[in-house]
């Protein structure tokens, strides 16, 4: 895996502004977009073809590694959402690996994964064009409802799941920060994963040079321990957040009130939080098969997605779309 520094800045052979493009291979990605040997990827011509790509309104939300604007492309009129995120400082890189994941994003195609239309890299900033989502995040959901109830969880974790399963079968790739921050929802319902791949390994190198702890809380024993780990470890983030939308708060305790090493040591040395009776066995079921603490014995999400609890409310007559219109 090559470092930033020795990425070959091409400025010379595709005029650009600001630091040119990068290339890795016969990958380049540049403000035309991401080019796989010479053949650009990208649904939009340009970066310049979007209108708000850098303006302060329709600012969508903050993260650790950069900002998410809504924007819209002039020539369809068609509304994006634009996530822009600086390379190069406080110890954000973007790497080969990366980049062959870019070119992965642009070849997924999954209801339950976000839509990735396009990757640029102009003035020092990667910016990926994705999907837009007019509901939000699963934590805002959380913030306005603090508990979501079982029959509407289980369709919500359902479309998880089988994001998930694309992602580790399909893309062969681990998302690494499953929290509600990183689950989206639009007005019909329909319930999606962000942040995966090239933008949340940014986003993850990102959190570790400033506070992680958001992301932390979220972490399977084995990444916290610094062991090797898996596309389980995104079962065991699943696991914890569904228990938090169930009971309207983190399972391990009041982790605003905890240290740093009170968190840590609490997911790695604790027993696994469970439900109360009152939800149902099937419920209890999945979530001690997703809290799995050792890696080895935790499901996969092929298997998870067979799970009877995922379908256990599907003929209930209530759906995700009524609720969110509440």
């Amino acid at each position: 895996m090559q470092d930033f520094k020795n990425l070959r800045i091409n400025a010379t052979e595709r005029p650009v502004t600001g630091f040119g493009s990068i290339t890795c291979g016969n990958l380049s990605i540049g403000p035309g977009g991401l080019e796989v040997a010479g053949q650009k990827t990208s649904t939009i011509a340009s970066f310049e073809e979007l209108d708000g790509a850098n303006e302060a309104k329709d600012i969508l939300g903050y993260g650790t590694s950069g900002v998410v604007r809504k924007v819209t492309h002039r020539p369809t009129n068609q509304v994006y959402a634009l996530k822009t995120m600086p390379i190069g400082s406080s110890g954000q890189v973007l790497t080969e690996k990366e980049l062959i994941e870019l070119k992965a994003l642009h070849q997924s195609h999954h209801p339950c994964i976000v839509s990735f239309y396009g990757a640029f890299y102009n003035d020092g900033a990667l910016s990926i064009l994705l999907e837009y989502m007019d509901r939000g995040t699963l934590a805002d959901l959380l913030k306005k409802h603090k508990i979501i109830p079982e029959n509407l969880l289980s369709k919500l974790t359902h479309s998880i799941v089988l994001g998930l399963e694309y992602l580790h079968k399909d893309l062969h790739l681990i998302h690494r920060d499953i929290k509600p921050q990183n689950i989206l929802l639009d007005s019909s319902g329909h319930v999606k994963i962000t942040d995966f791949g090239v933008s949340g390994e940014i986003a993850h190198s990102a959190a570790f040079a400033n506070s992680f702890v958001g992301t932390l809380k979220y972490m399977s024993p084995e990444r916290i321990q610094g062991g090797r780990h898996s596309t389980k470890s995104d079962i065991w983030s699943l696991g914890i957040v569904i228990m938090e939308c169930a009971l309207g708060s983190y399972p391990y305790g009041d982790e605003t009130k905890m240290s740093y090493f009170d968190l840590l040591g609490s997911i790695v040395n604790k027993n696994i939080p469970s439900l109360p009776p009152h939800f149902s066995p099937e419920f209890q079921d999945f979530v001690s098969k997703s809290l799995e603490k050792n890696e080895t014995q935790r499901l996969e999400s092929y298997v998870l997605s067979q799970h009877a609890w995922l379908t256990k409310y599907d003929s209930d007559g209530n759906n995700i779309k009524e609720w969110l219109e509440r």
